[in-house]
């Protein structure tokens, strides 16, 4: 891909922001038109607890969300965020108003901001863009440069003490539209727990999970993590100019065969985890996905056959049970001729054992009666 442009800015402090806030924005060098209706947007992105603004998985998805044709009018922000979540939330706020009135100088109409994050980064995102609405309705502003999308990656709705903390996404106007990407093995988001969250949720909601990735988007190989990561951003980018709110769910995977990142469809969450619904292939990656469904379809059959199995010797063993029940009851032929040979092998194995308690002991012969005996003897010798 292109080299994004960078441009390094600090923000002095205000009576808002206490110390200096390090930014610096990327644009995609190409200045073609896009035909998605969000031109110029503008993301402004946080990163992660104690990470940095050139953290791995931070640089990954900034490049996937630059890489794609559609981003030639996007611009990715990142600034250097502070551990105080109240912090980070005002250097967000003064993120996003010096990118609207940049891009207002630069003589670009509409709202161009969009915010995220990952990590404690996606919170701070939320609560952010949750305060600034609020500010604009309290002032009878116009909504102005921020949209109402979130775009929240690895989002941590546990904290370290396994509490969930689902109170802000509750809180998020149902106006709103946010995507969620989040690793399978993610520790911190559970992805049912999130399905459930996001039930609940008055906002409309979409999910992509990753399979195989944690909370820093590292899978197995590692070499597939660097594309894992600029896919997320891909699919963010995308989803930003088109989404559909009947087909909410993606999967992002790394395919071990033809050592390369793929992607499902967006779909319904009942139609699968690759996107399918019976008797159809998703058009993106066919090849793949006819692959991945003979995988499917293997391993389906060997489970088939193990519950087979298992339902046979179920059967045996309540047929054990069944003739363990009818000893017990009303006898039958069957059961007594079984019976009647049991019991007479047992008598032969009693008649045939030695019984040394009921045989006379033979009588120890004493001395004189040896004598006696070798006396008879030479008597006879000598006749």
């Amino acid at each position: 891909m292109p080299v994004p442009i960078r441009t390094d800015y600090t923000l002095l402090p205000t009576s808002t922001i206490k110390k200096p806030v390090v930014a610096a924005s990327f644009s995609h060098p190409s200045s073609s038109t896009t035909t998605f209706h969000d031109n110029n947007t503008r993301l402004v992105f946080a990163h992660g607890a104690g990470g940095s603004m050139e953290a791995p998985a931070v640089a990954h998805f900034r490049d996937g969300f630059l890489a794609d044709a559609a981003s030639a009018r996007k611009t990715f922000v990142c600034f250097q965020g502070s551990m105080n979540i109240g912090a980070r939330v005002r250097a967000f706020k003064a993120v996003a108003e010096r990118e609207n009135e940049e891009g207002s100088v630069s003589g670009n109409a509409g709202p161009t901001v969009v915010l995220g994050g990952r990590s404690m980064g996606a919170r701070a995102a939320v609560i952010a863009a949750t305060e600034i609405m609020e500010e604009k309705e309290d002032k009878e502003m116009d909504e102005g440069a921020v949209r109402k999308v979130l775009m929240l990656v690895s989002y941590p709705l546990r904290n370290e003490k396994g509490d969930i903390r689902d109170e802000i996404l509750l809180g998020i106007p149902e106006s709103w539209d946010v995507i969620f990407i989040s690793g399978e093995r993610d520790t911190m988001c559970d992805a049912e727990e999130l399905r459930e969250v996001r039930g609940r949720m008055k906002c409309n909601s979409w999910f992509v999970i990753v399979r195989g990735a944690n909370h820093g988007m590292e899978v197995k190989p590692k070499r597939g993590t660097e594309d894992i990561g600029k896919m997320t951003g891909t699919v963010a980018a995308r989803w930003l100019g088109e989404r559909d709110k009947g087909k909410t769910q993606m999967e992002i995977y790394w395919d071990d065969d033809d050592e390369q990142v793929r992607c499902s469809e967006w779909h319904t969450p009942e139609e699968g985890a690759l996107g399918e619904t019976e008797g159809k292939t998703p058009k993106s990656n066919p090849k793949k996905l006819s692959k991945a469904n003979g995988k499917a379809d293997a391993k389906k059959s060997t489970k088939t056959s193990k519950k087979k199995s298992l339902h046979i010797a179920e059967d045996e063993e309540e047929g054990d049970e069944g003739a363990e029940k009818e000893d017990v009851g009303v006898t039958s032929e069957p059961t007594r001729k079984r019976k009647s040979a049991s019991a007479s092998k047992i008598k032969r194995q009693k008649v045939g054992k030695k019984d040394t308690t009921k045989l006379p002991q033979k009588r120890r012969p004493e001395a004189s009666d040896a004598e006696n005996v070798s006396s008879r003897t030479r008597q006879r010798r000598k006749l």
